[in-house]
């Protein structure tokens, strides 16, 4: 398996705050079966600014270490990008100071709670242009979107890709984190799943048992696909996309 979403990188953002902690988070990784993963860094938020040129170092040296450690794993460099305003992230990626995952066409976004939608469609819109591909981080975790699902739509029709954390279908982020986690997919809206992870105590790696859980509500099949998508990331192939399902209509009856 490969995780597109993890702060496993030592002393960069808020996940692992040692290279002590960065090893056993690879480690633990490691015997779930998770041969790849791309560290994403917080970029462009007031707290983490990462460059470019900072991450590319951090990764050759944590696979030194995961190689001298002999931790079947390899991690690849990649950013998860705030969005601000979304003007802002064309200007930044124009001046080479954004990474895409693994150098890929895939970049990984993550939105404010209180988003403009048509900012970030026309966003999404000109990403395309440039022949990237976004990935919209957690949406389940966005206030916006918990609130009204057909955001997460919209989003989906104008060209993102979604990506869920696997803590949300564990119930680890709230019910109702988890419980849009699960209509996301049940509406075939998501495309990714990925551990987010920060930590080895709380945030930590592995997407055995949520791989599991997702399993039994759609079917091995469905999670194949997921796997095949991650693995997409990393060569830089397109994915095939599902056709997403419509919400299910209320039905409001009036009492005489």
């Amino acid at each position: 398996m490969i995780d597109i979403h993890t702060h496993i990188l030592p002393c960069l953002d808020d996940g692992a705050q040692s290279l002590e902690e960065a090893l056993k988070m690879a480690e633990y990784a490691a015997s779930e079966g998770i041969y790849g993963m791309v560290a994403t860094p917080h970029a462009r938020t007031s707290r983490y600014r990462s460059g470019p040129g900072q991450v590319r170092e951090a990764v050759a040296a944590f696979n030194k270490a995961l190689a001298d450690s002999r931790i079947p794993l390899t991690v690849y460099s990649g950013q998860e990008i705030r969005v601000n305003q979304p003007a802002d992230v064309l200007d930044d990626l124009n001046g080479g100071q954004l990474l895409t995952l693994h150098d890929s066409n895939y970049l990984l976004i993550e939105l404010q709670p209180k988003f403009d939608l048509e900012a970030t469609q026309e966003l999404v819109h000109e990403l395309k242009l440039l022949e990237l591909q976004p990935i919209i981080a957690h949406p389940e975790r966005n206030p916006s979107i918990v609130a009204n699902l057909e955001l997460a739509a919209a989003l989906e029709r104008s060209g993102a890709l979604l990506q869920i954390n696997a803590p949300s279908v564990l119930g680890r982020n709230g019910y109702r984190a988890r419980r849009t986690a699960i209509q996301l997919c049940r509406r075939q809206l998501i495309h990714f799943i990925a551990s987010d992870c920060h930590d080895h105590h709380v945030r930590m790696p592995g997407l055995t048992e949520t791989y599991w859980i997702l399993g039994k509500l759609f079917g091995t099949e469905q999670v194949d696909w997921w796997i095949r998508n991650a693995r997409c990331v990393v060569e830089n192939m397109p994915l095939e996309r599902q056709q997403p399902l419509p919400g299910k209509r209320r039905w409001y009856g009036f009492h005489r």
